[in-house]
C-alpha cells in the first residue's frame, strides 16, 4: 500500500491555495526577542474583528488561525510575534499538528488607528537639587510616537474665589508596552505610580501624570494607563537637550 503521507509537508506548500510569506519573531525567555525566521508558505484562516472595547472603533482586535509547516521554523515560544501582510500578530496557542506536519496557531492583532491625535510620548523625570536645596525633577523623553486612546473617565471642578481648575481623568490604552517602575501595586496587580514619577504627552502637547498601569504583562490585550491631566501651575520638562515649560 502506498504511503499517502510520506511527502505532506511538501503537499501543504504545493497543494494548498493562498500561501504566503511571513516573518516570524520568536519571543526569548528575558521578554525580548530573537532573530526573525522567514516563514515561506503561510496560510491564515480569519475568524473575527471587532473592538478590543468600547472606543469609537479607534482600538481594534483580529483574532486568526494560521498553519505552517513545522520544517520551516522551531516551535515560536507564546508571546511570539508574526508579521503577516504588513500586520503584526501577537501568538496565543501553538498547537503541532503531527499528521500533517504543520502548525496551527491561534494568533490576535491589537490596534490602534492612526493618526495624528492618537499619539503619545512618555517622559520619566530624575531629580536633581536645586538652589533652595529641593528637588527639581528633570523630564527625559523614554518613549514617543506610541499609538495611544485618550479617553476621559471622570473630571472634577475646584473653585477659589474667582479661580477655578479641572481635574480630568483619562484611561490611556497604549499600543505598545512600555516598561513603567511601579511604586506599589493595588489589589488587582495594577501597578501604582504616585510617586509623579512619569507623564504623557499627547498630539496636542498636553501633559498627563501617570497613577496607574496595568495588562503590561498580558499578551492578549493592550497596556492601558489610567493619567491625571495637568492643566495648572507649571510642568518644565526636558526634551532634546533643551528645557521647555507648559503652562
Amino acid at each position: 500500500m502506498p504511503n499517502f503521507l510520506a511527502n505532506i509537508d511538501a503537499d501543504f506548500s504545493s497543494i494548498v491555495d493562498g500561501l504566503v510569506a511571513a516573518t516570524l519573531k520568536p519571543r526569548n525567555t528575558q521578554g525580548g526577542w530573537q532573530q526573525d525566521v522567514m516563514l515561506q508558505h503561510v496560510r491564515c484562516r480569519p475568524l473575527s474583528r471587532k473592538e478590543m472595547e468600547a472606543s469609537a472603533g479607534k482600538v481594534r482586535q483580529g483574532d486568526c488561525i494560521f498553519y505552517w509547516p513545522l520544517a520551516e521554523s522551531p516551535e515560536p515560544p507564546l508571546g511570539s510575534r508574526l508579521v503577516f501582510k504588513n500586520e503584526t500578530w501577537t501568538l496565543l496557542a501553538i498547537d503541532r499538528k503531527e499528521l500533517i506536519d504543520v502548525y496551527q496557531v491561534i494568533a490576535r492583532n491589537l490596534a490602534i488607528e492612526a493618526g495624528l491625535d492618537c499619539k503619545a510620548t512618555v517622559l520619566k523625570a530624575t531629580y536633581a537639587k536645586g538652589a533652595a536645596g529641593d528637588a527639581k525633577p528633570i523630564w527625559t523623553v523614554i518613549a514617543k510616537d506610541i499609538p495611544a486612546r485618550f479617553q476621559p473617565l471622570t473630571e472634577d471642578v475646584a473653585q477659589l474665589i474667582s479661580a477655578e481648575w479641572t481635574r480630568g481623568t483619562f484611561r490611556v490604552i497604549l499600543g505598545e508596552n512600555v516598561p513603567l517602575e511601579p511604586d506599589s501595586y493595588s489589589q488587582s496587580g495594577a501597578s501604582k505610580l504616585t510617586g509623579g514619577r512619569y507623564r504623557l504627552m499627547d498630539s496636542a502637547g498636553n501633559h498627563y501624570r501617570v497613577t496607574h498601569y496595568t495588562n503590561q504583562d498580558r499578551i492578549d490585550t493592550l497596556p492601558v494607563a489610567i493619567a491625571v491631566r495637568i492643566n495648572e501651575g507649571a510642568e518644565s520638562f526636558a526634551q532634546a537637550g533643551r528645557r521647555g515649560v507648559r503652562r
